[in-house]
């Protein structure tokens, strides 16, 4: 009880009676209570928030892993789509030459007709 009656603020009186000490020490004991459930409060506060945080970002990642899932499948369907559309292009092609050639082919065997025709 010495130290604490030595730590009195200014303008108390010096030596206090050990009654007034004792619930000096009492009220100090009640503040640092209080400062120790205000502070684990405020770590519960803090610990919930985090929490909620961690929940947040796991969803944020969650779903950039989708829409990273789905532009790749995006992609995907344009390539294939872009290869479906080169081919069909690539088929029309072929079937103007032969169609093309189908053409000169008759025209041939018209223009021999007519050959054979003018002979007779």
């Amino acid at each position: 009880a010495a130290g604490l009656r030595g730590s009195a603020p200014q303008g108390a009186p010096s030596p206090s009676p050990p009654s007034a000490s004792s619930s000096q020490a009492k009220a100090e004991l009640q503040e640092a209570k209080a400062a120790q459930a205000s502070a684990d409060q405020k770590l519960a506060r803090q610990s919930q928030e985090l929490v909620a945080a961690k929940a947040l970002a796991k969803q944020a990642s969650q779903k950039l892993a989708r829409s990273s899932q789905e532009l790749e499948e995006a992609r995907a369907s344009a390539n294939q789509s872009r290869a479906a559309e080169e081919l069909a292009q690539r088929e029309a092609a072929r079937e103007e030459q032969r169609a093309g050639a189908q053409e000169t082919a008759a025209q041939r065997e018209m223009s021999a007709a007519k050959a054979e025709e003018a002979e007779t």
